[in-house]
This record gives C-alpha cells, sequence and structure tokens, in this order.
C-alpha cells in the first residue's frame, strides 16, 4: 500500500508522465491522504525523494510531473523551509510553491516552443543545451522563488 511504501506515489506519477498514462482516482485520494502524506514525511529519505525527483525532472514532461506532485500536496511535503530560518513567514510556502509550478510551466513552453517545427535563430544550439541541462533548470527553478531566504550557517558568524 502507499502507506506502506509512499515513494510509490512518486513512481506512479513518473510512470504516468513517461508513458502518456492517466492516474486513476483511487490513487488520487490515496495520495491525498493525510496517513500517506504523513508516511511520506517520515518513512522516506531524502535521497529516495531525491533520486525520484532527478527521473522525473530528467524525463520528457517534467513539468506534467511537478504539476501532479503540486495537485497531490507532495511537493508542498518536500520543499521545506529549514526550521533555523528567522523572520520568514511560513504562511508563504503555498504561494512559493505555486510560484514554482508557474516557474515550470514557462519553462515547458519554452522546451514546446523549440521542439515544434517552427523557425527561431540558434534553435538546435538552445535545444541541445537545455536538454543537456534539464534536471539542473528545473531544480533551478525550484529555489528561485526563495532566493532571498537566509538560512544561517551553524557556528559561522552572521555577515
Amino acid at each position: 500500500t502507499f502507506s506502506d511504501d509512499p515513494l510509490r506515489i512518486l513512481r506512479t506519477v513518473r510512470f504516468a508522465v513517461r508513458f502518456g498514462f492517466s492516474i486513476v482516482k483511487e490513487i488520487e485520494e490515496a495520495a491525498l491522504n493525510p496517513q500517506v502524506q504523513e508516511a511520506l514525511r517520515t518513512k522516506v529519505t531524502h535521497e529516495r525523494i531525491g533520486k525520484e525527483m532527478d527521473l522525473m525532472l530528467g524525463g520528457k514532461n517534467p513539468y506534467a510531473s511537478i504539476k501532479y506532485l503540486y495537485d497531490y500536496k507532495i511537493i508542498q511535503e518536500i520543499i521545506k523551509i529549514p526550521k533555523d530560518v528567522k523572520d520568514w513567514p511560513q504562511e508563504q510556502l503555498p504561494t512559493k510553491i505555486f510560484q514554482i509550478l508557474r516557474l515550470c510551466h514557462c519553462m515547458s513552453a519554452i522546451y514546446e516552443i523549440l521542439s515544434s517545427n517552427s523557425f527561431c535563430f540558434g534553435k538546435e544550439i538552445l535545444k541541445a543545451n537545455l536538454g543537456k541541462y534539464q534536471t539542473f533548470i528545473y531544480y533551478t527553478l525550484h529555489v528561485v522563488p526563495f532566493a532571498n531566504l537566509f538560512v544561517p550557517f551553524k557556528n559561522k558568524p552572521k555577515p
């Protein structure tokens, strides 16, 4: 079940997007289940989540994966503000996560334009380089909304 291994939700999303499948309502309901959300938070290591995210963001439609994760409120469980950050209102997190979704949608549109048959100066060079750095670009989009966030280093003086 998804409570036993909530990473299965991320794998379901990855495979659905990869093969163009739709996700059945029962899986959507399971992904939104508070017990499954809690299990994702407590049972799955950051490394395992990171591996699935790498595979999703390096896939053929990263935006669709991020959209599913946003709709299922999984991305909200993955992106967390460190507890030692002060003077940053936690209630801004949903807005920031929505900004991530919008940025990923814009990047998806850029990829779509580059994949189309329409003329674009330097299109092949851009397409080759964007494809090469796709995962990095999508991860970067995830931190852009938090650009003004200051996280203090432990045991070091503040600047």
